[in-house]
């Protein structure tokens, strides 16, 4: 498992999962990546934003996280949004 800390969440990135946490409380929500329907890093002058779509069973429409990160973390983002580029792929076999 690999963690990823941006501006206001950290995520949790194994081969199954992706973990959602808050960096201002104790709450955390757990995303299947089977259920990753989308991956995107928007670079920008603080950073850059990693965008991620999820299709939640029982609900029609899917839920969008998003996660602000600084400079120094960029290469770390981009490298978890290649990877991510590639779940999405998988999953649409």
């Amino acid at each position: 498992m690999t963690r990823y800390v941006g501006d206001w969440v950290w995520l949790d990135v194994d081969e199954t999962n992706v973990t959602i946490g808050s960096l201002d409380n104790q709450s955390s929500v757990v995303m299947p990546l089977a259920h990753l329907l989308a991956a995107q890093v928007a670079p920008d002058v603080n950073g850059g934003v990693l965008t991620m779509i999820f299709k939640v069973p029982g609900h029609s429409r899917p839920h969008e996280v998003t996660v602000e990160f600084g400079p120094q973390v960029e290469s770390a983002f981009r490298a978890l949004g290649a990877w991510l580029d590639e779940v999405v792929a998988f999953n649409r076999h």
